[in-house]
């Protein structure tokens, strides 16, 4: 017997829905030509702006430091929010026991 495929697994584009794939593709494009902008700019600034190559080394540090920075800052925060996170479970959960018409339902 021939198994008739659904109207879901019709739609599959590689075994996934179509908005995850076409996100999956956007994310990848926008990747690339952030990618391929980051290595022409140099070029734009020396080339068309006629711009020294200092200026251009200048670009690239204050780029670099930047990503650095905001690596260092988000790194940071995240745990932050975690050590935040992990009080307010344990400060919750005590008081939560802590209530008398609850306890007896937890315990």
């Amino acid at each position: 017997m021939a198994e008739e495929l659904s109207s879901d697994d019709r739609k599959k584009i590689w075994g996934l829905h179509p908005n995850v794939f076409f996100m999956g593709m956007t994310s990848l494009l926008t990747d690339v030509s952030s990618e391929m902008i980051f290595t022409l700019i140099p070029l734009y600034l020396t080339n068309v702006l006629r711009a020294p190559m200092s200026i251009a080394g200048v670009v690239g540090g204050v780029s670099e430091g930047a990503d650095a920075f905001f690596r260092m800052l988000s790194g940071w925060f995240i745990y932050v929010v975690v050590y935040l996170g992990f009080a307010l479970s344990s400060t919750i959960w005590h008081v939560w026991l802590a209530l008398p018409s609850w306890r007896c339902q937890v315990l």
